[in-house]
């Protein structure tokens, strides 16, 4: 016992700097799974709206939660052929003190809404888009769609959607500080919008990366007829697993507003949307 006391603070010194070793240390993120892995994911998009120029009570609030499985369907040295598909999707939403849900595991095909969402959206589960990464996670050429009618990949915004899921990883090796960017551009019905995401290493320990998220949202564009400008910011965390280079969770919080114009009318939105989601790989 007086061995194990007079050793306590070796003990802590040994333990803190092998801590600080881990935290300081370089490492490389790749993807790293094999043939037949499966990535599940819960995604959630929470959007709340309103207008700066009306108030709050002219806002509104979107829930949407999906359910997705990615499988690795072969696997070549430097590249992965994968299949998403989406098992089930849910909305929920509030405007004017009235509330619409639909859920495509359980839906009432005689409410107006649920029966409406059901053709627009229940044609895309269990179908599978396919695609090519890179060990990067970047996507090697456009996803193929062919399993969807080209307006529910419009309707359904699938390019964004899918490019989303991709977390790209960076080039080089990384530690503690480190930063790198991933920008996206994507076409939201008809508004051309640049998403700039910095990811910047806060902690790195034995089996996860620690990220911070920051980064801004720009775009313009036609919404059906009316032109909108987009500004933003955005401020989250994620975590990245060092063995599969994976992204295991990730909550990102945008704050935008969204200016609009039509037959010489001004109109203004505020819009935050939380994106939370969460995967585990099973091999």
């Amino acid at each position: 016992m007086k061995n194990l006391i007079k050793s306590g603070p070796l003990l802590v010194v040994m333990m803190f700097v092998m801590s600080s070793f881990v935290r300081n240390k370089s490492v490389e993120l790749r993807i790293n799974l094999s043939e037949g892995s499966q990535i599940e994911t819960s995604l959630t998009i929470d959007a709340v709206s309103f207008s700066l120029d009306l108030g709050e009570a002219a806002g509104s609030t979107t829930k949407m939660a999906y359910k997705i499985t990615q499988t690795v369907e072969s696997k070549e040295k430097d590249t992965y052929k994968m299949k998403s598909v989406f098992n089930s999707m849910s909305v929920a939403m509030e405007q004017g003190g009235g509330n619409s849900s639909y859920n495509s595991e359980d839906y009432d095909s005689t409410d107006t809404f649920q029966a409406r969402m059901h053709e627009l959206v229940g044609g895309m589960i269990g179908k599978p888009i396919l695609e090519t990464i890179n060990t990067r996670g970047e996507s090697i050429g456009k996803p193929d769609y062919s399993a969807f009618n080209e307006e529910m990949v419009k309707n359904m915004q699938l390019d964004q959607m899918q490019s989303n899921l991709n977390f790209v990883l960076p080039e080089n090796k990384v530690k503690v500080g480190d930063s790198w960017t991933v920008t996206r551009e994507e076409n939201a019905n008809g508004m051309l919008k640049k998403v700039n995401t910095i990811y910047t290493v806060s902690d790195i320990k034995k089996r996860e990366v620690l990220l911070s998220v920051s980064g801004d949202i720009s775009g313009e564009g036609d919404l059906q007829g009316i032109k909108a400008s987009i500004k933003g910011t955005q401020k989250g965390t994620a975590i990245v697993d060092r063995k599969h280079g994976v992204s295991l969770s990730s909550n990102v919080i945008q704050n935008t507003n969204i200016a609009m114009s039509m037959q010489g009318q001004d109109m203004n939105m505020s819009v935050t949307t939380t994106i939370t989601s969460t995967s585990e790989v099973k091999e």
